[in-house]
């Protein structure tokens, strides 16, 4: 007991747990990785080997593109300010192809969905959090929460 206190107290302690998940890298080879996820986080839940790879990484696919669009931190540049150093203007190419890679997936997708998914996969909401915001119980979250995360990866052709 005096130690789990004692853990809440240190700097930066937020519930997560640490375990080791074997990641599938293709049909038939799996990568032993050690990860770090919330219970309940998208990581936590299809970040196993029970789960289903192509969610996984259609999941892990749109943070990462989401993060690269620039649009994950409210610090990030908007469309029309300067990039770059001296007097190059414009936005960086890699941003470019995040931006038209997100926007298919978006369209496809629909907003409800997209705020949802930004809450789980790329914030690391917990779908006991996201049902909280929602106004719904927990268990008729997780099923709608599953089924935005298929559809994901049915609009990122990973199923």
């Amino acid at each position: 007991m005096r130690r789990a206190k004692k853990e809440m107290m240190q700097p930066g302690y937020d519930g997560a747990v640490e375990f080791i998940a074997p990641v599938r890298i293709s049909m038939t080879r799996f990568e032993s990785q050690n990860m770090r996820a919330r219970p309940g986080t998208f990581v936590w839940r299809y970040g196993r080997k029970t789960a289903d790879s192509a969610v996984y990484h259609a999941g892990s696919e749109f943070a990462i593109l989401w993060e690269k669009a620039g649009t994950a931190a409210p610090a990030s540049p908007d469309m029309g300010s300067q990039g770059g150093g001296g007097s190059w203007k414009g936005m960086p190419d890699s941003r470019v192809v995040a931006l038209d890679k997100l926007r298919p997936i978006l369209a496809e997708i629909g907003t409800e969905q997209k705020i949802r998914l930004l809450a789980y996969c790329v914030e690391g909401a917990t779908v006991s959090e996201i049902a909280i915001f929602a106004g719904v119980p927990d268990r008729d979250m997780a099923a709608v929460i599953h089924q935005d995360v298929n559809a994901l990866a049915k609009a990122m052709r990973k199923l």
